[in-house]
Parts: structure tokens; C-alpha cells; sequence
């Protein structure tokens, strides 16, 4: 095990709940870095610079280098934008200090 400090990264709380047929398990995040969201209660998915940890059954935090905050706000929106259910309820909110 090795414990590091990562300062400044950006930390976006994702809430998303999907009322329908669609898991919202199965949404990712595309882009250059693509990033799924994690299913599984108290797990963690990586991709090359991206982290999405579960906090509860429709919540995650994203963690993402500092200067990307824009970048990876700017994706969420686009994908709920297109997302496809019943309906989808969602809020993205940039927690970074």
C-alpha cells in the first residue's frame, strides 16, 4: 500500500438517477479519457487521469487533474444532454476546494 497526497484536484459530485429501463451504471463519460461510472456499492473506476468513486446509489465523485475542472463539467453536461431514459434526473456540481 502507498498513501501519496494529490493536491488541487478537480472533485465534481455527480448525482444522476435514471427512472426507466436504463442502468445508470452504463453511462460513461467519453471524450479523450473515457470513464465509466462504477455500479457496485463502495468501488472505485479509473481510466488514464479520470477517477469515479460510488458515494451512494445515484451519487459519485469524479476526480480529474486541477486544470481539466472546465473540461470535465463541460463533458457531464454534454453526455446528460444526450443521455437516453424515461427520464434522468441530475445535477453536476464542481466540490473542488
Amino acid at each position: 500500500v502507498r498513501l501519496a497526497e494529490r493536491p488541487f484536484l478537480t472533485q465534481v459530485n455527480l448525482r444522476l438517477r435514471v427512472i426507466g429501463r436504463t442502468d445508470p451504471g452504463r453511462f460513461t463519460l467519453g471524450g479523450p479519457d473515457p470513464l465509466r461510472l462504477p455500479r457496485t456499492p463502495n468501488t472505485v473506476c479509473r481510466s488514464r487521469e479520470r477517477t469515479a468513486l460510488w458515494l451512494g446509489p445515484d451519487e459519485w465523485l469524479l476526480l480529474a487533474p486541477e486544470w481539466t475542472a472546465d473540461q470535465l463539467t463541460g463533458e457531464l453536461r454534454a453526455a446528460l444532454r444526450t443521455a437516453t431514459a424515461d427520464q434522468l434526473v441530475s445535477a453536476v456540481t464542481d466540490v473542488s476546494a
